[in-house]
């Protein structure tokens, strides 16, 4: 009995020192970070209402993502405004760690005025302005935006180190330690853990980024999802001599988006206006938001968004969109949003379509219309005519929709033939051409097209590569998860 006592004792004590050695490898520093670290997130954005909305549902979930720095183009707002509130709103949520940094770049084709204008309504704020201005300097960093970007996308190598997003966390750290989480804002936390960057204004800051530092910047990028184009509906810009078929997002600075079209090795996930135009900020939206105020990131997101609900009686036809916030939704939580893998597309960077994101294939929509509409005129003995037949009838998508609509027309047409002159020379099967070949043939006829109709400027095109698009988000899911997520 002494004996099988003893075997007992020995087996508990080495099952307990097992245990402790699992034990200890768990709780080893750097072990669970391996195992569930949330992605390191550049936030690149340009001021507007929903930006500082964007920024607290991205704050909201340390689990997921961890913001390392941010970046702010003088695009939909006033920079120095933009900044002054980017910096009090990091403040009043212990966050003031995170550096932030204005950009030098300036726009192709600015924003209107007004629309600029509105970020005062945020920066005057009472709920984030127990801050003085002379309390902001220190935070105030003399880096460019852009280079900031590139500091912490390569680390304290980068050209000018990381000295000032290190001085800016240490002048900050005072009052927000209890919410910094590792090296935030220093970009060298001793791992080489790519970054994803949360574009939600203009491509300006990535594409210099990838024009300046090439392929070391390139390979330290996860992916860039961008808030901007339009694929496969209208425009959003009303602008003189443009044909209304950019968002814009890309219309502010057309070049770069050509440019990070021309990175197909930087995956690249677009937020377009074909998925945010199913999502608007409405009334009920910002009730339901007060109904949990007690959460003050609910407080203030409500309180910030508020600033435009009006736009539901001043523009019924188009208004406030989540456009920022749901792409970061999207980043949070990727089962809310519907995508298309490996999109063929291109960019317009002159001209008068400046701006527009062209897919080479046809919506999913339009091309099961197209399918069925074949099968029921071949079903009723080839009869044309009907508005199956001949879709797309559908409803119009904003003010560029006409215009689109023609050239996709055009491009549909030019197509065709691109088929016909392959399979010329008869004998089997048609030689499709490739992606490229068929995108310069499209280039070419429409060059041809635009001179034809007396149009001076000539169209200039990125070149062709796959994207991810996110083409449909369910407002209901998307409400739902944003008043989840701000109960902090």
């Amino acid at each position: 009995m002494a004996c099988e006592s003893s075997h007992r004792t020995r087996q508990a004590a080495a099952f307990f020192a097992a245990t402790c050695l699992i034990i200890c490898q768990v709780l080893k520093p750097g072990a669970s970070a391996r195992i569930s670290r949330p992605r390191k997130v550049i936030f690149d954005h340009d001021g507007g209402i929903d930006d500082y909305v964007t920024l607290l549902l991205l704050l909201s979930a340390p689990d997921r993502v961890r913001v390392v720095g941010i970046t702010i183009l003088d695009a939909d707002c006033r920079v120095e405004l933009a900044w002054n509130t980017t910096l009090k709103l990091l403040h009043t949520l212990g966050h003031g760690h995170i550096p932030v940094a204005v950009s030098s770049l300036t726009a192709v084709n600015a924003f209107p005025d007004p629309w600029r204008n509105s970020v005062l309504s945020v920066d005057v704020l009472p709920l984030i302005n127990d801050l003085t201005q002379e309390e902001l300097a220190p935070l105030r960093l003399a880096t460019p935006g852009e280079e900031l970007m590139a500091q912490l996308l390569l680390g304290r190598g980068a050209p000018g180190g990381g000295g000032d997003a290190a001085a800016a966390a240490a002048a900050a750290g005072d009052n927000n330690n209890n919410n910094h989480h590792g090296n935030d804002g220093d970009g060298d936390d001793g791992d080489d853990e790519p970054i994803t960057i949360v574009a939600t204004g203009p491509l300006s800051n990535v594409a210099y980024v990838l024009r300046k530092y090439g392929a070391a910047a390139a390979a330290r990028i996860r992916e860039v999802w961008w808030m901007g184009g339009a694929m496969w509906v209208g425009g959003n810009v009303v602008e003189p001599g443009h044909d209304g078929s950019a968002e814009w997002n890309a219309y502010w600075d057309p070049p770069a988006v050509g440019e990070v079209w021309g990175w197909p090795s930087v995956p690249l996930v677009v937020v377009p206006l074909d998925a945010t135009n199913a999502v608007p900020v409405t009334p009920e939206l910002i009730y339901r938001l007060g109904r949990q105020a007690r959460y003050r990131y609910s407080a203030l997101a409500g309180t910030v968004w508020s600033r435009v609900v009006t736009w539901v009686y001043d523009r019924p036809n188009e208004p406030y969109y989540a456009w920022d916030t749901l792409t970061a939704a999207c980043v949070l939580q990727p089962d809310l949003c519907e995508k298309l893998y490996d999109v063929q597309s291109y960019a317009v960077v002159a001209g008068a379509s400046q701006g527009r994101t062209v897919p080479l294939a046809p919506s999913p929509e339009a091309a099961e219309a197209a399918a069925e509409a074949a099968a029921a005129a071949e079903g009723a003995g080839g009869a044309k005519g009907s508005c199956a037949a001949a879709s797309p009838c559908a409803e119009q998508h904003g003010a560029g929709e006409v215009q689109r609509r023609r050239m996709e027309a055009e491009e549909a047409d030019m197509r065709a033939a691109l088929r016909e002159e392959a399979s010329e020379g008869g004998g089997g099967a048609v030689a499709v051409p490739s992606l490229p070949q068929q995108q310069q043939h499209l280039q070419q006829k429409q060059k041809q097209s635009h001179q034809e109709r007396g149009e001076a400027e000539e169209v200039v095109w990125s070149a062709t590569r796959g994207v991810t698009v996110v083409n449909h988000v369910d407002a209901e899911a998307f409400y739902a998860f944003v008043l989840q997520a701000l109960r902090v």
